[in-house]
C-alpha cells in the first residue's frame, strides 16, 4: 500500500467581505478512507479597515506531563505580530499552588512584523509529587494588550511536595 499527501488548499478573497466574522466547514471525502468524510471548521474575522488586530498566541495552551522528581522536555508558543510596526511585550508566571514550576524565555522581546517569535516553556517537576497543576504565563504588550498563553491546563501528574 502507497502512502502519499494531498495538498487542500481554500482561499478567501476578503475584499469582498463587510467587516465581521464568518464562519464555514470545508469536507474532505476519500472513497478509501474509513472514517471519511473529515470536517474542518473555519472562522473569519474581517476586520475594518485600519484596524490594529493585535498580536496572535498560538498554541493557546501548553500540557505537559512526567513523573515527580522529572523535568519533561520544552514546547514553544509563537507570537506573531499582525501589525505593520514593531510591538514588545513582558511576560510574568503565575501558578494555582504558588510554586513557579515551570520558566519562559525570552521573558521579554520587541516582535517585528511578520517574524514570529518563539517563547520556549520548560516545566521543572523536581520538588513535586503526584497530582495536576494549573500555570498561567501572560503576555503583557505595548498598549496594555494581553494575552494570556497558558491558563488553567493540566501540566502533569505531579503535585508539590509538602513542607
Amino acid at each position: 500500500m502507497s502512502r502519499f499527501a494531498i495538498v487542500v488548499a481554500a482561499e478567501v478573497v476578503v475584499a469582498t467581505l463587510d467587516p465581521g466574522e464568518y464562519y464555514g466547514r470545508i469536507q474532505i471525502f476519500s472513497p478509501t478512507a474509513d472514517n471519511s468524510p473529515q470536517t474542518v471548521s473555519v472562522i473569519l474575522d474581517v476586520l475594518p479597515a485600519g484596524s490594529d488586530p493585535g498580536p496572535e498566541v498560538r498554541p493557546s495552551g501548553l500540557v505537559f506531563t512526567g513523573g515527580p522528581g522529572s523535568s519533561p522536555g520544552s514546547l514553544n508558543l509563537f507570537v506573531s505580530n499582525l501589525t505593520n510596526h514593531p510591538i514588545s511585550y513582558s511576560s510574568s508566571r503565575t501558578t494555582q499552588d504558588g510554586a513557579l514550576w515551570f520558566v519562559n524565555a525570552p521573558t521579554n522581546a520587541t516582535i517585528l512584523p511578520n517574524q514570529p517569535q518563539r517563547i520556549v516553556v520548560q516545566p521543572d517537576f523536581t520538588g513535586l509529587t503526584a497530582g495536576t497543576y494549573s500555570g498561567t504565563l501572560q503576555l503583557v504588550f505595548d498598549g496594555g494588550v494581553t494575552r494570556t498563553s497558558i491558563s488553567s491546563r493540566s501540566w502533569g501528574a505531579v503535585r508539590r511536595r509538602p513542607a
